[in-house]
């Protein structure tokens, strides 16, 4: 964009001969002749102006590797915030960045970033979306705090990422550095517009890397896990120990070229290292969702996005096998996932609710995913996705696109056409043949300014349409909204960072033109420079319809607290009151649903956090529910690579009887734990020794252990 041309600079970077060990000191000689940025600016809270503290960084490369090295002074070091963690745990720190846009396209950079003691995060960043943290890949890292600050060196092999196969080089590049005190100063090395949405368009170019090949290309991981699984058949059955099971499988990444590349799982090892965190599910009428861990499915998952969620790969339960292909030659970016899954379990969606069909059976999945980047930050794209089991399929197919109008419009669009026929039977009688067509359409348009945003919003699925491979659990309404709001910032000598007022519009009917909800909400947001304060306060009023009963005069008023007192401490805390309905019993509910966080960090080595959620509902009757959702981890290093993480979790929910349509058991508790050992050397090679298990209540049931697993996995990359 013509803006970004103007706010950015062009740098010549020089190859060494020099070794660089990473240990973060940078007393070789090659820092001595590197590319030297040292002017940067702080972006947030001030709007480009001078830092709160000096940053230096350095920039060099040989045939294997890129080199990047941070000096980062501090007035006050023992006020630096840094931890061992795992990697791409340590957000809240202080970080440096670099970012490398490596096809010069400004629609997708690669994203490293270190903290003082050396810890990763790695991720892939795409414009506008932000960071994808699932992208994982082997470089080297070191960092330690000095008397005056902190230092960083990093060494970023050519073979760890994709770039256009030609002799001289262009990227794009960003480098960053975040000082969290009483604000999170967020300081780069180039100036910033907040009138446009994009990121990388304002991306300074790197020239000079001369004679550089991203290598083979190739990277087999094996891997070998023993489990062992001992469960009840039921609540009264007693424990069943389960035989050790011992099987080895095989991953594998191929950079066919430097644009495309292929992943392939043979008999993968899926089993949790973190298992799902716990949701409470009371007075919920659709299914609730479970953000993907699988690295098979996370690397390059971005490739698969779309408005609607067409692709949501935790619909395959049990692959046997995976392969996928993604790429981007030019101005084309395409991907393609096929897995065989041992399960297949069907989301019924609807307008009022959803359910799942648990069906065991082995299903094929496919999904298709092709984008053309435009003019002007602009793409359009189409996604195809397959789903089919004995007699039993599911396929959709659409467009989509994003169109920039200017430096401050922009529309958005999809349209999305489905067919599923489901099985004439199955094991629940769920099923007898039956099928489903459908389309889903959307429309956005936006203008966004520095202090300004408008948003109109039109979004409709048809009754019959199903995203079987995706999540969509809701279908058979017609949406529509309209929002806009202002900013207001601080910039650096104000008592606020930034204030936000915003106001929406709404309303949603169901296939035949019926009201299912309309409403007005009112939106505030507040960011102070003192101890990291923000605020966020909601109000929503509105009228919704259930079962063909109308209930005026909704309302849900939230407000939520954040700060961080102390290097070592953070704490959020959220309490929402609504007048709203009780959708399992079909009347008039008024609740209060309130919770807190507390994380706790009191050296390098130790973190902990609890968190506690509390969600009650009166009705004429009296009380109808309360449940009540407890999470407590902690993480203990031994040294930057080994550690110990044990987690606890309980949800407990009580029930009055008297007052459900069907018969409930007045106490419901739920509890599971966690522990685990892991060595890391890398993302890929590892040790990990785990043990996990779930126990229940109820009216029926005393306190249970229904079922608990012990597992060990090894696992090796190998790179030629």
């Amino acid at each position: 964009m013509l803006l970004g041309l103007l706010l950015a600079a062009t740098f010549t970077i020089t190859p060494t001969a020099d070794k660089i060990v990473i240990d973060g000191v940078l007393d070789e000689a090659a820092w001595s002749s590197a590319l030297k940025i040292d002017q940067f600016v702080e972006m947030h809270p001030g709007d480009n102006i001078e830092p709160p503290v000096k940053t230096e960084a350095w920039m060099t490369y040989d045939r294997e590797n890129l080199y990047v090295a941070f000096r980062c002074a501090d007035p006050d070091p023992k006020k630096i915030r840094a931890i061992y963690a795992d990697r791409d745990n340590a957000g809240g720190d202080d970080l440096v960045t670099v970012l490398l846009d490596t096809f010069k396209d400004e629609r997708k950079a690669f994203y490293f970033q270190v903290n003082p003691l050396g810890v990763q995060l790695d991720a892939t960043f795409v414009d506008p979306v932000g960071n994808d943290y699932s992208w994982d890949t082997i470089w080297s890292s070191a960092g330690r705090i000095t008397p005056t600050g902190y230092e960083v060196e990093m060494a970023i092999p050519f073979k760890s990422i994709r770039f256009p196969d030609k002799p001289d080089q262009v990227w794009g590049f960003t480098m960053e550095r975040y000082y969290p005190r009483d604000a999170t100063h967020r300081i780069t090395s180039h100036r910033n517009d907040r009138s446009l949405v994009c990121w990388l368009c304002l991306e300074d170019t790197l020239e000079g890397l001369k004679e550089i090949r991203p290598g083979k290309n190739l990277e087999l991981i094996p891997a070998v896990t023993a489990l062992r699984t001992d469960a009840r058949p039921d609540a009264g059955s007693p424990m069943e120990n389960g035989d050790i099971d011992t099987e080895a499988s095989l991953s594998g990444t191929w950079g066919i070229t430097s644009n495309l590349t292929a992943n392939a799982t043979v008999n993968p090892d899926f089993s949790q290292v973190e298992a799902d965190a716990f949701q409470l599910d009371v007075n919920r009428r659709f299914s609730l969702y479970y953000p993907e861990k699988r690295p098979f499915f996370m690397e390059g998952a971005n490739y698969f996005d779309t408005y609607f969620n067409t692709v949501y790969t935790r619909s395959i339960a049990a692959p046997d096998w995976g392969l996928k292909f993604t790429g981007k030659e030019g101005r084309n970016s395409y991907g393609l996932l096929v897995a065989q899954d041992a399960e297949c379990d069907l989301l019924v969606p609807g307008v009022e609710g959803s359910y799942s069909v648990p069906w065991e059976e082995t299903a094929m999945a496919t999904a298709a995913r092709y984008q053309r980047d435009l003019w002007a930050d602009s793409t359009i794209g189409a996604v195809a996705t397959w789903r089919g089991a004995g007699d039993y399929s599911s396929w959709l197919a659409g467009a989509d696109g994003r169109i920039r109008l200017g430096r401050q419009d922009e529309v958005q669009f999809q349209a999305v056409t489905s067919s599923t026929r489901y099985p004439d039977a199955d094991q629940n009688g769920a099923f007898n043949g039956e099928s489903a067509d459908g389309e889903a359409y959307l429309l956005v348009y936006e203008h966004f300014t520095r202090e300004w945003t408008v948003d109109l919003i039109y979004r409709k699925r048809d009754g019959g349409f199903r995203a079987d491979l995706g999540f969509e659990p809701q279908v058979g309404d017609e949406y529509a909204a309209a929002q806009g709001g202002r900013r207001w910032y601080g910039n650096g000598g104000q008592w606020y960072s930034m204030i936000s007022l915003f106001g929406a519009a709404s309303e949603t009917l169901d296939a035949d033109g019926d009201l299912l909800n309309r409403g007005l909400g009112l939106y505030a947001y507040m960011a102070v420079p003192f101890k990291a304060m923000n605020f966020n306060l909601s109000y929503n009023r509105y009228t919704e319809r259930y079962e063909g009963v109308d209930y005026p005069d909704r309302y849900r008023a939230n407000f939520r607290f954040y700060t961080r007192p102390s290097k070592w401490m953070n704490f959020q805390f959220n309490v929402a009151d609504y007048r709203g309905i009780d959708y399992i019993n079909g009347q008039d509910g008024e609740g209060r649903d309130w919770g807190a966080t507390l994380t706790l960090r009191p050296g390098k080595r130790l973190q902990g956090g609890l968190t506690y959620q509390d969600s009650r509902m009166d009705v004429d009757g009296g009380w109808l529910y309360r449940a009540e959702l407890y999470y407590a981890s902690v993480n203990y290093f031994f040294t930057p690579r080994f550690f110990f993480r044990g987690i606890l979790q309980r949800t407990d929910v009580k029930q009055n009887p008297e007052l459900y349509r069907y018969a409930v058991s007045q106490v419901n508790k739920r509890l599971g734990s966690q522990m685990l050992l892991s060595y890391r050397l890398n993302p890929f090679t590892l040790v990990y020794l785990g043990y996990s298990d779930t126990g229940m209540e109820n009216d029926w049931n005393d306190p249970t252990t229904m079922s608990r697993t012990y597992f060990v996995k090894l696992s090796y990359a190998w790179r030629p």
